[in-house]
């Protein structure tokens, strides 16, 4: 039995360069249901939380902190999930959890 404490859900904006790529993975790799959307924005049910893309022509720059021997993105977001619902077959990353982490890993600079 889990005594987490529920908390609220929270809503975070962060830019991208392509709505459609986004659509891509928030959808068919992370399973998230789309909400409201325009040309320029999509919001996603990022597990519980409001999620939104904007499209922007350009991308900051962002800055990184070393973590572990790697430069990490300061600017990061993600799901903190039990280890039983990471690895359960029928888990909210059913099928998708290699492909994830594939993802991940190539979108980093390390």
């Amino acid at each position: 039995m889990s005594t987490a404490v529920q908390a609220p859900p929270f809503h975070l904006a962060f830019p991208v360069t392509n709505i459609a790529a986004t659509r891509e993975f928030y959808t068919s790799l992370l399973g998230c249901r789309v909400g409201r959307e325009s040309t320029r924005w999509i919001d996603f049910d990022f597990f519980g939380h409001q999620v939104t893309a904007h499209c922007v022509d350009q991308m900051p720059a962002v800055a990184t902190n070393p973590v572990d021997g790697h430069e990490v993105p300061s600017s990061h977001f993600g799901v903190v999930l039990e280890w039983s619902a990471w690895h359960h077959p029928s888990g909210p990353l059913e099928g998708r959890r290699n492909r994830v982490l594939d993802r991940a890993l190539h979108s980093l600079s390390w």
